[in-house]
């Protein structure tokens, strides 16, 4: 008998110590920054998530960027920013844990992809901060579940996930051929969300794939 209070003092505590550290990155107990699930776009020739974030710990809901994974470059992971509608830097698609990423200049950041030489890209060094924040918070990484589907085809004919309605217009890729499909279970839709960059936008030269 003489534990059961240390012991109900202990569990308060621990749940104390669990609810305020799930409260601890805002005001309104929500995740500073966050990621959407990967979906696949075959009428546009690439896959891509949203990232959600605060500017500061007191933003109340959430500002929202892209993450673009062209078709024929599937290794990386492309910021797009819809207010300003331009790229400004990318990461690997797969970073394995790494802090991992490649900041574009302002003045080389533009809204299509293919118009960013690929040298334009630094070596990936440490993460930007999120964008628009004046604590210098970090910017996080996608989860690692981002598929990786073959490149494209050069010449090849339109084609689609089996399974996907059809694409209208056809899926594109600027002169390229379609990806392989992602793996099964994988989402899909025939259109992004409206200030998603459109797919002439997100065709990346085929030297920055890799």
């Amino acid at each position: 008998m003489r534990l059961a209070l240390p012991v109900a003092l202990l569990a308060g505590v621990v749940v104390w110590l669990s609810a305020n550290s799930a409260q601890a990155d805002s005001p309104y107990g929500t995740p500073r920054q966050y990621y959407s699930d990967y979906t696949y776009v075959p009428s546009h020739g690439y896959g891509y998530r949203t990232y959600y974030f605060k500017p500061t710990e007191s933003y109340a809901g959430y500002k929202h960027h892209y993450v673009i994974y062209p078709q024929n470059d599937p290794q990386h992971g492309y910021y797009y920013n819809p207010e300003t509608q331009q790229y400004w830097g990318r990461c690997p698609s797969q970073c394995h844990g790494e802090p991992l990423y490649s900041l574009l200049r302002p003045s080389q950041r533009k809204g299509v992809l293919s118009q960013i030489p690929p040298g334009q890209f630094p070596t990936p060094g440490p993460l930007p901060s999120i964008p628009g924040a004046q604590d210098n918070t970090t910017l996080d990484l996608a989860p690692d579940n981002t598929p990786v589907p073959g490149a494209a085809v050069t010449g090849a004919p339109p084609a689609t996930p089996a399974g996907t309605p059809p694409a209208n217009p056809p899926a594109v890729g600027v002169g390229q051929g379609p990806a392989d499909p992602p793996p099964p279970g994988i989402p899909t839709t025939t259109a992004p969300p409206a200030d998603a960059p459109p797919a002439e936008a997100a065709a990346a030269p085929i030297a920055s794939a890799g």
